[in-house]
This record gives C-alpha cells, structure tokens and sequence, in this order.
C-alpha cells in the first residue's frame, strides 16, 4: 500500500458500511483495509500498470475510488452511473487511464477482478467482448501492479 498516495480524509468504518449498503454489495476484508487505509488514491510516484493477460496489453492504473465529494473520485458516483450495466454483486473499485474500469465481481464461478474495456481502447473489444480478467482478489490485484513509464 505504500505505492499509493491518498487525495482525501480517511474513510470512517461506517461511511464503509454506507456505501455496502448504497451499493448492495459486501465487500471482501482486504478491500476494506485498503479503503480505511487509504480511501481515493493514486500511484505515489510513478505509473503503475497490470497487464491483461488475455491480450498480452497493460493498461495504466488511475485512480482508486473512495468515499469524496468529488464525483470523479466518489464510489458511489461511478457506480451509480454504471450500475445498470454491471452484474449484480460487483462494483467499480478504480478507474484507468485510457477511460477504462476495474471491477471488482464478488460472487459465483467468474469472481474476481476484471478490467472493463467500456471506451474500446483495444482493437479485440467488442460491444459483447470487453471485459478481461486480472486476478483472483484485490490482493492479487494490487500485487499484480508495476511500476511502468508509461
């Protein structure tokens, strides 16, 4: 976690239990202590990248969402607007610099985190082929992430 830089206050246990409601969702453990550690956050220093690795592509970390005024960091914003595109039981978690999202999908056989290609940034996408797995859990998901030039 020390990769990251926080942009707001800390979040309060409860605004956490807010948004799980809002969201409808129940977030996994190690999500939590990242959210309570370090709410809307960035790469501290450099790029940070994971690669995708059904396309052999990375795709450039953003910003991780949390609880904030400020729409374009807010949980609750983006998943308002995409929420009726999203499968029940997962959530936006963080966004990516060419205008994609991670998801994190909290349930079933497909659970885990995904990067969701909404903007069609690669060539592969398909208006019913754009989302591609990254990782098994949150953990992995931030394990996974490089620092990258670009």
């Amino acid at each position: 976690m020390e990769r990251f830089k926080t942009l707001e206050k800390s979040v309060l246990p409860s605004e956490m239990v807010a948004i799980e409601n809002k969201l409808d969702v129940s977030f996994p453990e190690d999500y939590k202590t990242f959210l309570l550690e370090k709410n809307v956050s960035i790469a501290k220093e450099q790029y940070l990248s994971i690669l995708i690795d059904d396309l052999n592509e990375k795709v450039i970390f953003g910003v991780m969402l949390g609880v904030s005024e400020n729409q374009n960091f807010s949980l609750i914003g983006w998943n308002s607007e995409y929420q009726s595109e999203l499968p029940s039981d997962s959530f936006v978690f963080a966004t990516e610099y060419g205008g994609g999202l991670f998801v994190m999908l909290l349930s079933g056989e497909e659970k885990g985190i995904y990067f969701w290609d909404h903007t069609f940034i690669f060539e592969e996408s398909t208006e019913d082929s754009n989302v591609y797995f990254l990782a098994d859990s949150f953990t992995e998901f931030l394990e996974r992430l490089v620092v990258s030039e670009t």
